[in-house]
């Protein structure tokens, strides 16, 4: 069997942290549905330019 990663994801680490000079943008956590309408939304847009 594989071994998992060994990091461990604790309350205070965020998903996503973007910093641009005086901007932050910090998600703590991504919902599973907006994971799953982006994958959909990249197959539908994927799918519509490989068979235009």
């Amino acid at each position: 069997m594989s071994k998992r990663s060994t990091l461990k994801s604790t309350p205070n680490t965020p998903a996503l942290d973007i910093r641009s000079g005086g901007l932050r943008i910090t998600v703590q956590r991504v919902p599973a549905w907006l994971v799953g309408l982006l994958t959909t939304g990249a197959g539908v847009v994927g799918t519509w330019r490989m068979h235009r």
